[in-house]
């Protein structure tokens, strides 16, 4: 064992690359909500971009059993610490989700071939509560490297495509959605609500439910849009108008509360 959990934080799991391919069972990816960062910090710990971490969305505080080696998204490179010595993890200012990566990986049984945490269907490694104790994989072979932050690169504005269900929406429904403002009201690992303006429906029955894909973005009868994230449910009966561009997703689901969300179509 490696790490011992003294306060488990607010929304805290161990996440991977995930398990694509099972949506026909039922079954979302998963996997980490920002996998750029998570590969940044997997590649400077030596492991491969794949190996398991820890994602929260703050308030975790860790000790260490035996020493380990370990970077924080954030930090310049990685440190080892000391049996007994404590760490704490927090996202990034200005963002909702932190990681922490450990050499040699987050070790917990595979379901599907991934080690991610569904919050939604409970699939993957147990709830992470205090008390519980983090093992670490195998021995990493690669080296260790010092890990530049990214300097706040977040787009500006984020790419959409056209959804499927254009014609349940008004004529000019979609420019709508690239006009407006939008305010994340809402976010979690299972999508984004945003707030600010309502597009409106020229259908007002329900769909039958139809497959969903993360970055679906869904129009309730309320009008305020729904943005599928990294464990959403993997059917659902309101009309899909757009998708989020699949490099974009993550900047969408790290905006905290409040902040302000504006689309762009991609070009095709």
């Amino acid at each position: 064992m490696s790490l011992l959990v003294i306060n488990r934080g607010v929304g805290t799991t161990i996440q991977d690359a995930g398990r694509p391919g099972y949506a026909h069972l039922g079954v979302a990816a998963s996997g980490a909500v920002d996998p750029v960062t998570v590969a940044r910090v997997n590649r400077a710990l030596g492991n491969p971009a794949e190996a398991a971490v820890v994602e929260t969305a703050g308030g975790l505080r860790l000790r260490a059993m035996t020493p380990v080696t370990v970077l924080r998204d954030g930090d310049i490179g990685p440190v080892t610490l000391r049996a007994g010595s404590e760490i704490t993890v927090d996202p990034r200012p200005g963002q909702v989700w932190g990681y922490l990566a450990v050499r040699g990986g987050i070790e917990a049984p595979p379901v599907l071939g991934s080690r991610s945490t569904d919050v939604m269907s409970g699939l993957g490694p147990e709830t992470i509560v205090d008390g519980r104790e983090l093992a670490r994989g195998a021995d990493a072979t690669g080296a260790l490297s010092d890990v530049t932050v990214p300097d706040g690169g977040s787009p500006s504005i984020l790419r959409v495509h056209a959804g499927p269900r254009l014609d349940w929406i008004v004529d000019d429904a979609l420019d709508h959605l690239i006009e407006v403002s939008w305010r994340v009201t809402e976010t979690g690992r299972v999508g984004v609500r945003l707030g600010g303006g309502a597009i409106a429906r020229s259908v007002d029955r329900e769909l039958k439910s139809e497959g969903l894909i993360p970055g679906a973005v869904q129009v309730p009868a309320s009008g305020e849009p729904l943005v599928m994230g990294r464990d959403h449910p993997t059917t659902g009966g309101y009309p899909v108008i757009a998708v989020v561009d699949r490099a974009d997703l993550a900047s969408l689901m790290q905006r905290p509360v409040g902040s302000t969300v504006r689309f762009a179509l991609a070009p095709t």
